[in-house]
């Protein structure tokens, strides 16, 4: 009876599919396209959580970018879909937790969560703010829940995560060509972003480092042969050399140190030895690099003055230019400390961020539209959130982390050791990148860390 019910509700969705699809063709627009999509999608998910979970990364990782960049009609449009599957996801998680399927509550990391989210809500009440601006605020910091929920509830977790290292790294090696190809087409620099689209240098390289630092964590378990790592990674740097992001000097020293502390604490000698033959011959390669590629910034750092001019501006006392990385943060702090009601729960969730959606920008960003006051995370969360917010963050944050470690203590499986190892370092990476750039919010790094945090969840519950 049951399946007789569901076939027969099967062809007639097939068939009002089919008429929708007549007249979104009919009418050739491309909003109601990505609509009708994101709908087939969405339905899927309730029969197979697994197409869902593919669908949000081939779409976030490969075409989005590249439609948003070649496909300029289309745009950013394509991740609309992967936010109607998320919505959809989400609603089945409320429905599942109302009927207490799940026992949401149940763990310290979501009522953690869940106090962020209340955090944001109330001080969006409290500033007044416009209910389209708070679901643009909720819908930047918040995507991605539900993926990181439907890791701890839904997804065969070990399975998927495989793959999904497995298809990371492949779009590590496509971000190498598209990467060469943006820098001779564009001959820019800051251009080169490989699939994460144009301008956007700075992620590309913690990506292809995050990756880089994978290969070479899995290599030290015995999982893949050294000289394979060796080439592969040379293979992943060359958009990092690429595209000339100073960021790479803070994160290459940190990834070594990562991944061979062990091996420092117990033969230093040798170790500092293979370090140093290391920094030498990267050093030599820039110099060389610095010849053949006139303007690399190898140049900038035998200047005094070079990290202050990079990290400091002083252009927000100016109605020019815009902010840099440490002067955002500061400028943040200085105007939330004039209100007490801002320096505990911020001016609300949204009101410091831009947004493309008519209605969406937020108030604040308004008024200092010209110094992109959401241009590193730490700054938004300060502005939007107060004191409180990255307080909360910083301990979902070490939370997670914790788990990751009591996971890989009590795992006997070196592929979970591996990843624990992996998932700790894009930790590090996009905790130092608060201060750099919107890590914790680009779709590429918010898919993959929430994912690995549900997964680290589900393994630490278990235990």
């Amino acid at each position: 009876m049951f399946k007789k019910q569901l076939t027969t509700n099967a062809v007639f969705g097939t068939i009002i599919l089919a008429a929708l699809a007549s007249v979104i063709i009919v009418s050739q627009n491309i909003y109601m396209w990505v609509i009708f999509v994101g709908m087939v999608l969405s339905m899927l998910i309730f029969l197979n959580a697994d197409v869902a979970y593919w669908a949000i990364f081939i779409n976030v990782y490969i075409i989005g970018s590249l439609t948003a960049v070649h496909f300029p009609v289309i745009g950013n449009k394509t991740l609309w879909i992967t936010d109607l599957i998320l919505l959809v996801l989400a609603v089945k998680l409320f429905v599942d937790v109302m009927l207490k399927r799940i026992k949401f509550f149940k763990y310290n990391i979501n009522i953690l969560i869940f106090l962020f989210i209340l955090l944001g809500v109330i001080s969006a009440i409290l500033n007044k703010t416009s209910m389209v601006v708070l679901v643009c605020g909720l819908r930047s910091h918040f995507k991605y829940i539900p993926i990181f929920l439907a890791s701890m509830f839904y997804f065969d977790s070990e399975k998927l995560i495989k793959k999904s290292f497995l298809f990371w790294v492949l779009v590590g090696l496509i971000n190498v060509p598209v990467a060469v190809i943006q820098f001779l087409v564009y001959h820019d620099f800051d251009a080169v972003g490989g699939l994460f689209s144009l301008g956007s240098s700075g992620i590309l390289t913690i990506y292809q480092l995050f990756i880089v630092g994978y290969l070479f964590i899995i290599a030290e378990n015995g999982i893949l042969k050294r000289w394979k790592t060796i080439v592969l990674a040379m293979i992943l740097l060359v958009p990092v050399f690429i595209n000339q992001t100073k960021i790479v000097f803070f994160l290459l020293p940190l990834l070594f140190l990562y991944i061979y502390r062990n091996s420092i604490i117990k033969n230093s000698v040798k170790t500092i030895c293979v370090l140093l033959l290391v920094l030498v011959l990267f050093c030599s390669l820039m110099a060389a690099y610095t010849r053949l590629v006139p303007g690399f910034y190898f140049s900038d750092m035998l200047s005094k003055d070079w990290l202050y001019k990079y990290l400091c501006t002083d252009s927000y006392y100016c109605n020019e230019g815009s902010l840099n990385r440490l002067s955002a943060i500061t400028f943040a702090i200085d105007n939330i400390s004039k209100s007490p009601l801002h320096f505990l729960v911020g001016v609300g969730i949204g009101n410091a961020s831009l947004s493309n959606i008519p209605g969406g920008m937020g108030e604040y960003y308004k008024k200092y539209f010209h110094l992109k006051i959401d241009l590193v995370y730490l700054s938004r969360i300060l502005w939007e959130y107060g004191i409180i917010g990255p307080l909360l963050y910083a301990s979902v944050i070490f939370l997670l982390w914790k788990y990751a470690v009591e996971v890989k203590r009590a795992s006997k499986d070196v592929y979970v050791k591996s990843i624990s190892e992996a998932f700790r370092l894009l930790i590090l990476f996009l905790s130092i990148g608060t201060m750099y750039d919107r890590t914790f919010l680009f779709d590429k790094f918010a898919c993959i860390f929430w994912l690995l945090g549900g997964f680290f969840t589900k393994l630490r519950i278990r235990q």
